[in-house]
């Protein structure tokens, strides 16, 4: 399959694809009903707007692996890691079999393989759709990303349940403007078969889709006390308690009302916890069941992750890559912590939207410290062009650390910090490398931070 992208024009390896062995090949066109090419009798079909059926092909090779599946799509800027995560333990938990698709990587839950995508093509997804059935798995928990939607990389996929987190400005890069942006995010629920639509209602746009879907079976979730109800069925958390490593939620539901305490601290995990749980709920399972399996949640690793070591400060290491998402996240620190003293290190990636960068550096220097400004990927941009990008949001640049190498970053921060500090290590979260260049070089924040202590990797007593 000959698709164009958005650097390169496959077309161009159609020849050497064919003296590989290729039977036949199908590549884009312009022209509707293009005829047929051959190249040495191999035939080349044009078919128009190739990349929308994509998704129907695959399907169909693999025999439908997704109509025999629940699957359940989840779309947001922030928290669609921590959902699917969330929601697949959970199963798991109950007693079920789940799996993943998504950012941390592909395959049954506890046995992920590793991908460079957050959602990987319409092929790959129907690949692992099927690999999950023969494997007799009853649900699968898909992160659907902004790109995934404009180009379709799972149109022919019926979701049972279908998840809206929130959107904050991300991706601009690729989509030029926040229109564009929630247009494409909109593409769940306007263009694809839900049948559970179920959306955090808390922000101004949730609540705008929520009323845009007309589905009897739609849930909301909401993290204040509604005085009206907008649905049938919602959960809202009536009263959130946030304590150093857990959150006690106690909410109501109209499935019914209760308290859960979870090993997640945060406004933006009680959402997660509550859009999980509505997910639970819409596939069946009961309330009582979801309530006392709830406190062996585990953190997702490298989301708000806590490493605690004697006479050291405390080190939070997140995935925050958004101004929304550093800005919560910094603020929940603030509000549990609030007598320790913060400091952010963070960068931002390269080759990706500029226009965030003086955000995240102003939001850094008025909610932290200290703050330390190191690379995160840089990719094929000049990595001190993206320090300068940053620091213009500073309202005084000469008081950020400037340390572009990240491990040397970490390590001087720590040794400059009490033990009665907290380090935010934000960006990277769990990736397990550094794009650099158009080298992928081996990194770990959780691993350098550990090294620094003189701690094994995965030591119980210091990991929450």
């Amino acid at each position: 399959m000959a698709i164009k992208g958005n650097k390169i024009d496959a077309n161009k390896f159609i020849k050497e694809a064919i003296n590989k062995g290729a039977n036949a090949v199908i590549s884009w066109s312009k022209i509707k009903n293009k005829k047929i090419k051959y190249i040495n009798k191999i035939p080349i079909i044009y078919i128009k707007n190739i990349r929308k059926k994509i998704s129907k092909i695959a399907g169909n090779f693999y025999n439908n692996p997704s109509n025999r599946l629940n699957i359940i799509g989840v779309t947001g800027t922030n928290g669609k890691t921590s959902v699917t995560q969330l929601i697949s333990q959970w199963i798991n938990l109950l007693g079920d079999k789940s799996a993943v698709i998504g950012t941390l990587g592909n395959g049954l839950y506890g046995k992920l393989i590793e991908t460079i995508n957050t959602t990987d093509s319409a092929i790959d997804i129907q690949s692992y759709l099927n690999f999950f059935l023969k494997n007799r798995v009853n649900t699968v928990a898909i992160e659907i990303s902004s790109h995934a939607l404009d180009q379709y990389r799972v149109s022919s996929i019926p979701f049972k349940v279908g998840i809206f987190t929130n959107i904050s400005r991300d991706h601009l890069d690729y989509h030029k403007n926040m229109k564009k942006y929630e247009k494409t995010k909109w593409k769940l629920f306007s263009d694809h078969k839900i049948e559970n639509p179920i959306i955090n209602i808390s922000t101004k746009i949730g609540m705008n889709w929520f009323k845009k879907i007309k589905s009897r079976n739609k849930i909301y979730i909401a993290t204040t006390n509604l005085k009206c109800k907008y649905g049938e069925r919602w959960i809202y958390a009536k009263k959130v308690k946030h304590e150093n490593t857990r959150s006690i939620i106690d909410f109501n539901s109209s499935w019914g009302n209760g308290d859960i305490s979870v090993n997640l601290i945060g406004n933006f995990n009680v959402v997660n916890i509550l859009l999980s749980m509505a997910a639970l709920l819409s596939l069946g399972y009961s309330l009582s069941s979801i309530i006392l399996t709830v406190e062996k949640i585990k953190p997702i690793i490298g989301r708000m992750q806590q490493i605690y070591v004697s006479n050291k400060p405390k080190i939070i290491i997140d995935y925050a890559h958004t101004p929304d998402a550093l800005n919560k996240v910094i603020k929940i620190i603030n509000s549990i912590y609030s007598k320790k003293k913060l400091t952010c290190i963070f960068g931002c990636g390269g080759d990706r939207d500029k226009t965030k960068r003086p955000i995240m550096g102003k939001i850094a220097e008025k909610l932290s410290n200290k703050v330390f400004i190191t690379n995160d990927n840089p990719r094929t941009e000049n990595p001190n062009k993206i320090i300068k990008d940053i620091l213009d949001g500073f309202t005084n640049p000469k008081k950020a650390y400037v340390i572009p190498d990240r491990k040397k970053a970490i390590k001087v921060a720590i040794n400059n910090s009490s033990m009665n500090d907290i380090i935010l290590i934000a960006g990277k979260g769990s990736e397990n490398y550094q794009i650099i260049g158009k080298n992928k070089i081996k990194y770990s924040d959780e691993e350098t931070v550990l090294k620094i202590l003189n701690k094994k990797l995965y030591d119980k007593n210091i990991l929450k």
